[in-house]
């Protein structure tokens, strides 16, 4: 079980589990005028953990929510996004198999003006 909690609970971390869908996020829609930045929270966002039992395997589903702001470069001094967009992180395992398979949702955020 030892490999299990080094493999996984460095998944929970938020600095490393934001990691893969920033880089995403960059990829598609960063420019020479626009940047992709993590927004800060004030509240830390729950990891979601599943563990259940399924043909004889142990099974998990773990889902995190992040949040990026699309920036157009001359307005980063501002600190306020164009565009905000919310990467959903799902990520789901099979321990019996060591196979794990990682989902990434993108929807531009609602915005509250």
């Amino acid at each position: 079980h030892r490999a299990m909690y080094k493999t996984w609970i460095p998944k929970m971390a938020p600095s490393t589990a934001s990691a893969d869908p920033y880089f995403r996020l960059n990829s598609l829609l960063g420019s020479s005028d626009l940047l992709v930045m993590p927004i800060t929270q004030n509240q830390i966002t729950p990891v979601e953990l599943k563990l259940f039992a399924s043909g004889g395997s142990v099974h998990m589903r773990m889902t995190e929510k992040f949040m990026f702001g699309l920036f157009r470069k001359v307005d980063v001094k501002h600190n306020t996004p164009w565009i905000t967009v919310e990467a959903l992180v799902t990520e789901r395992a099979n321990f019996g198999t060591g196979q794990s398979t990682r989902f990434l949702h993108l929807s531009v955020a609602d915005s509250e003006n």
